[in-house]
């Protein structure tokens, strides 16, 4: 469930910049982590009709779940050759997915030249808090790590996916 930023801090009479810059940055990476949860379950299908992946494990319903699934799919004998720069990436997805749950789940209170987002993770021993301060700079960086990432992350897999399909028939 998404916390969207307190409508107090958000209105026409007190626009700040910050405010818009975070709005606008939050959801373009959104954005991207959306083209990566796309990416991985169009992989994960061409795996599944291949007989890489099993059905059930790829239909998960938890996006990092499904991360996890394809990276063992990766290092099935027929594609383990093959795949290695793949699942470096997904790797990386794995490691900045708590950004993704922070962006989508957290709550942002804008500063002066900053925002703070506050979400929880939750783990097997209980929820723990956690607090990002994030400069639009910082943003802007974010940003540009992600789209790289994206970017190389979705050429990756779809060389997989043809390989996936070479393999089906």
């Amino acid at each position: 469930m998404s916390a969207p930023i307190p409508q107090s801090a958000f209105g026409i009479a007190s626009d700040d910049p910050i405010i818009i810059t975070a709005t606008l940055w939050r959801g373009a990476m959104i954005d991207r982590f959306a083209q990566i949860e796309f990416f991985i379950d169009r992989t994960l299908g061409c795996c599944v009709t291949a007989a890489i992946a099993q059905r059930s494990e790829a239909e998960t319903t938890l996006p990092r779940q499904r991360c996890k699934v394809l990276l063992k799919a990766l290092s099935h004998p027929n594609l383990v050759t093959k795949t290695k720069p793949a699942r470096d990436s997904l790797k990386a997805v794995h490691d900045v997915w708590d950004e993704r749950n922070a962006l989508c789940h957290g709550r942002l209170k804008p500063a002066a030249k900053s925002v703070s987002i506050h979400w929880t993770v939750h783990e097997k021993s209980g929820g723990v808090a956690k607090q990002l301060r994030i400069t639009p700079a910082q943003m802007l960086e974010k940003l540009r790590q992600l789209e790289r990432l994206k970017t190389s992350l979705g050429s990756q897999l779809g060389a997989i996916d043809k390989l996936c399909e070479r393999l089906g028939t």
